[in-house]
């Protein structure tokens, strides 16, 4: 294993990709064991972990963006969220988020304003940097997640899949929340969706036209009641972008 990770050293400071690597596995790179370890470990060999390297990473990310986001929203960055007067302060909420992202989270954000300001372009790109460091996640409209499940009702299997997608996710984004048309069904099955994200502790990120009044009085209370204690609030005004580059 030294030998590997000599071999390691020598070449992971020049590679230039996957296709390039010179490990056993291609991008995983060989971690020597603590001196905790080897103190605990005393008179034997301890093992040796295995780390992914740049390479790995990055192109896992890439993967995780093309199932996780559709179209559009794989483009969008926080770098590429243009800035200014009226949005400025939802954008530094959003961007102090995405700096503390890490595997124990729990807290999310409801990103609230009118149609077209960059709600789902702030979350997207949070979303790229939870990829980026590893952690899984995925973006989907409420409606289209919704419609979804609706039509996979002739197969228990599939169903399934489909409310994978929010549970079991490190980081989910709901976008569109409130633009569904509300039945005793839907506003059921959000509460079990979220309430479970809420249950486990895990964090979520909600975009809506409606304002937290609004939400309150579209969605069953005991959604927004859940809200109000996983997610930071964040307002974003302006004008509709849409159309306009």
């Amino acid at each position: 294993m030294k030998e590997l990770q000599e071999r390691a050293e020598w070449h992971c400071n020049t590679c230039i990709g996957l296709d390039h690597c010179v490990m056993p596995k291609a991008g995983w790179v060989p971690v020597p064991p603590t001196q905790e370890a080897i103190e605990m470990y005393e008179g034997m060999d301890p093992e040796w972990g295995w780390r992914k390297c740049s390479h790995l990473t990055r192109a896992e990310s890439e993967k995780q963006q093309a199932v996780a986001m559709k179209g559009k929203w794989q483009e969008r960055t926080l770098s590429t969220f243009k800035v200014d007067k009226q949005n400025e302060a939802a954008y530094q909420v959003c961007l102090q988020y995405a700096r503390r992202i890490n595997p124990f989270i729990k807290d999310g954000l409801l990103i609230y304003g009118p149609v077209g300001t960059g709600k789902t372009h702030l979350a997207a790109g949070i979303l790229k940097i939870a990829f980026s460091r590893g952690l899984d996640g995925v973006l989907i409209s409420v409606p289209d997640l919704l419609n979804e499940i609706r039509n996979s009702y002739n197969n228990n299997s599939e169903r399934g899949k489909i409310e994978e997608k929010v549970r079991n996710k490190f980081i989910v984004v709901l976008d569109d929340l409130g633009a569904e048309n509300l039945t005793d069904w839907v506003r059921e099955k959000l509460f079990t969706l979220i309430n479970y994200r809420y249950e486990t502790q895990r964090p979520l990120i909600i975009t809506t036209n409606c304002t937290p009044a609004e939400l309150t009085e579209r969605v069953d209370v005991r959604i927004t009641d859940r809200l109000r204690e996983m997610c930071t609030t964040v307002q974003i005004s302006g004008r509709s972008r849409r159309g306009r580059g």
